[in-house]
């Protein structure tokens, strides 16, 4: 492996100067869309290209710049030119590229926590209920797209309909079973939300359409009738508000209305899907099939130039210094009298304690106070029910100075919280 771990640049204004032309590139790219074709197909030469080992040796990231001009700019999928009408996926922008940079060198994660990513998401949902006209502190989720609106539709008012027990219990057993509603003409990730949501494709009732291609009013009603006749419990109804083929919206209102009298769930799907032999629509390999999602941005493109423009051997010894770190972590622990190790260093996690009366909380102080703090911020977990300070060194950039500043912290504010000493 290589004896240095560092995933950064030692020059920092190469990268800025190869950025900058990467940069250019791109909205030279944009500006000049018209002028090259919609799509190309790529010849078999071109897609042995990737098909390669994985990377162990760094190029530069010059080298794996003009890769992708020269083989993957090309032939990509052509959603951004304007002749593009395929599909419904969007054409992308300048501002919202480099928003995306922003982003990407941001690099946050919105699982959760309190830091200003989440307070932006927020925002721009209640920019979106106010606009379609939602209650007040109606909140939103973004997804990648409508199959993970969908399943989360499903799932909603599959709860809605069993009761919040059935996240743990699940629907094995669950009888009546239910069945839910929607137009033969909707997206076929409706049926694989169903699948996935364990009610199995037999509980959706796909609904003829009338001459205008939007759901059958009445031959939805006698669906659900039956289905109540026959024992089995309706529980939601899938609109379309906007249909594969031909755009055609369901009658929305009607259906809110038969929702409300059955006492079902509605959600409203807007999507499209086709395969083909040949052409665009073409390819032996959709990767919707091997997962929930459709609508999928191109996430591989990070870990391509990193794993080529790093090398596996770098990325390999990064990951080794923070193993390295952590058996660093541990003998401080273990060669102080006030911290108490609470889980070996098996990885590159360790658990401890600052050892005290009332352990519990003030551990639970400790993390909080140095998160706030602001020089290093571990995490709070329990090891054998005891309150844990949870130091994960997965950064590549950490070192021993950030151990030894996680330690004194530890220590300075253990401290000052059990009253042994003032902060």
């Amino acid at each position: 492996m290589a004896s240095d771990p560092k995933l950064d640049p030692d020059d920092w204004e190469t990268v800025r100067a190869q950025g900058h032309r990467m940069l250019d590139d791109m909205i030279d790219h944009m500006r000049d869309l018209r002028q090259g074709p919609v799509w190309r197909p790529m010849s078999d030469e071109q897609r042995a290209r990737f098909v390669t080992p994985v990377p162990t040796a760094p190029v530069s990231l010059a080298e794996a710049h003009d890769d992708f001009m020269r083989h993957v700019l090309p032939y990509a999928g052509g959603n951004a030119h304007p002749g593009f009408m395929g599909w419904v996926q969007g054409a992308g922008t300048p501002v919202g590229m480099l928003a995306e940079m922003l982003a990407a060198g941001l690099n946050g994660n919105l699982g959760g926590r309190d830091h200003a990513p989440i307070a932006v998401e927020r925002e721009v949902a209640g920019w979106m209920r106010d606009l379609f006209g939602l209650p007040d502190g109606a909140e939103g989720l973004f997804v990648t797209g409508a199959s993970m609106a969908n399943l989360i539709g499903v799932l909603a008012a599959r709860t809605r309909a069993l009761g919040p027990e059935v996240r743990t219990k699940g629907v094995a057993g669950v009888e009546p079973r239910l069945t839910a509603y929607t137009s033969r003409a909707a997206h076929s990730c409706v049926r694989r939300a169903v699948e996935m949501a364990g009610l199995g494709s037999e509980a959706l009732r796909l609904i003829d359409f009338d001459v205008d291609q939007r759901i059958d009013l009445f031959k939805l009603r006698a669906a659900i009738a039956a289905d109540r006749a026959a024992g089995l419990t309706p529980f939601l109804i899938v609109g379309s508000a906007g249909t594969v083929d031909v755009g055609a919206i369901d009658d929305l209102t009607a259906l809110a209305d038969i929702a409300t009298a059955e006492g079902l769930s509605l959600h409203i799907d807007g999507a499209y899907l086709q395969r083909e032999k040949r052409g665009l629509a073409a390819g032996d390999f959709w990767p919707c099939d091997y997962g929930p999602d459709l609508s999928r941005g191109f996430r591989a493109l990070k870990t391509w130039f990193t794993l080529r423009v790093c090398g596996l051997a770098a990325i390999g010894a990064s990951i080794d210094n923070g193993l390295a770190l952590a058996r660093a972590l541990q003998a401080c622990i273990e060669a102080e009298a006030e911290l108490e190790l609470l889980a070996p260093a098996q990885l590159n996690i360790v658990c401890f304690r600052y050892r005290c009366d009332n352990a519990n909380a003030v551990n639970r102080s400790i993390v909080i106070d140095l998160q706030e703090a602001g020089r290093v911020a571990p995490s709070l977990t329990e090891v054998g029910g005891k309150a844990a300070i949870r130091a994960a060194l997965f950064n590549h950039r950490s070192d021993a100075s950030d151990i030894e500043a996680l330690i004194e912290g530890v220590l300075h504010f253990g401290r000052a919280a059990s009253g042994k000493g003032a902060p």
